[in-house]
């Protein structure tokens, strides 16, 4: 009976990973990296173009981001 019963536990822990849920991707996912890498991320994303796009707490870097953005 004990045989029976380890057996039963061992094949419902084997098969709840298979019957989970997939997690709710994030922004710092390997799914996201991959998307911005083959720049395919389109939707709710602006697209800057200098440094003026940020704000004017980043003009100390002004130079450096613009530099990065080109």
């Amino acid at each position: 009976m004990k045989k029976v019963l380890l057996s039963a536990l061992a094949a419902t822990a084997l098969c709840l990973p298979v019957l989970a849920e997939d997690k709710v991707k994030s922004w710092n996912s390997l799914d996201s990296v991959g998307c911005m890498m083959l720049r395919e991320c389109t939707e709710g994303v602006d697209q800057i173009s200098s440094w003026n796009d940020l704000g004017i707490e980043y003009a100390l870097w002004a130079e450096e981001l613009d530099a990065i953005i080109s």
